[in-house]
């Protein structure tokens, strides 16, 4: 949705300052019902063993098996889930959706500063939401590196359709209840009424797509895996949106997409995920 007001949830956790135990707390395997036996792993218990103890020293967060992912590269290929940078409706708090609101000061400043921090770090390829707030963010990266930003229209945002433009608390509740409860609910596309909005020259006259989290969440985990197919044994930033970022991670756990509030992503964060060979994603906690 792109906003920094969560309408739906004011537990959400801060990853970006998260402990490895906190970490195990949010996307660590569910603890198995009393008496229930627990698998073998693949390749005998003692490798199963050797595998979680090194993905410890290493402080890596394992996510089990992801169909699909990474299983025709025998290198581990990485995918920096990467937040686009403020822009003045974030600051306002408001539901950007398919709006295409651009980078406020703050938000290119914040661009450039992402921008030389991962100056040390491997990235070997820029891809970006269409929409110019990821745009932006994605090519203060790819310049300093000379390298192209290709854009992908599955990394947009959740459209927000009829309530773009306005403030989470302007969604009847039931709606926003129905819409964070069940994933196959969209938000009711058409155009949003300008009576009451903020900013309504961005919006007025024009129709904007609702969508549901579980849609999102296809379209998002669909592109990141044929990104990461595409750059085996490399290191791909893709730059897009909280909401993306949130449901994108509930289909690495193997999560409902309904759980995507227990991610928070501030702007200019970076979640590193590690494709293995063996199918399996590992979380990369300061990458």
């Amino acid at each position: 949705m792109d906003t920094d007001v969560d309408p739906f949830d004011t537990e959400a956790v801060e990853w970006a300052t998260m402990t490895r135990t906190q970490w195990d707390r949010v996307v660590g395997s569910p603890r198995r019902p009393e008496g229930e036996m627990r698998p073998r792993p693949v390749g005998g218990r003692a490798m199963g063993r050797l595998r979680l103890f090194l993905a410890a020293s290493l402080g890596l967060v394992l996510l089990g098996p992801v169909s699909g992912a990474g299983a025709s590269c025998p290198q581990p290929t990485r995918a920096i889930l990467i937040r686009h940078a403020e822009t003045h409706w974030n600051a306002l708090g408001l539901l950007q959706g398919h709006a295409d609101i651009p980078l406020n000061e703050t938000g290119r400043a914040q661009a450039e500063a992402l921008a030389v921090a991962l100056g040390g770090k491997p990235v070997d390829a820029v891809y970006a939401s269409p929409l110019s707030r990821a745009l932006e963010t994605a090519r203060a990266i790819a310049t300093r590196r000379g390298l192209a930003v290709t854009a992908r229209d599955d990394l947009r945002e959740i459209g927000t359709g009829v309530y773009t433009g306005h403030h989470p608390s302007d969604i009847p509740p039931a709606t926003r209840t129905t819409w964070a409860t069940n994933a196959s609910f969209a938000m009711p596309s058409g155009v949003p009424d300008p009576a009451g909005l903020r900013e309504p020259a961005q919006v007025q006259g024009r129709w904007f797509e609702g969508e549901s989290l579980s849609g999102v969440a296809e379209r998002a985990w669909r592109e990141v895996l044929s990104l990461v197919a595409q750059h085996c044994g490399k290191h791909v930033a893709i730059v897009t949106h909280g909401g993306v970022i949130q449901l994108a991670l509930t289909r690495a756990r193997g999560l409902p997409a309904t759980e995507w509030r227990n991610f928070r992503v501030p702007n200019i964060s970076q979640i590193a995920l590690e494709f293995q060979s063996d199918g399996a994603v590992a979380v990369l906690p300061g990458w």
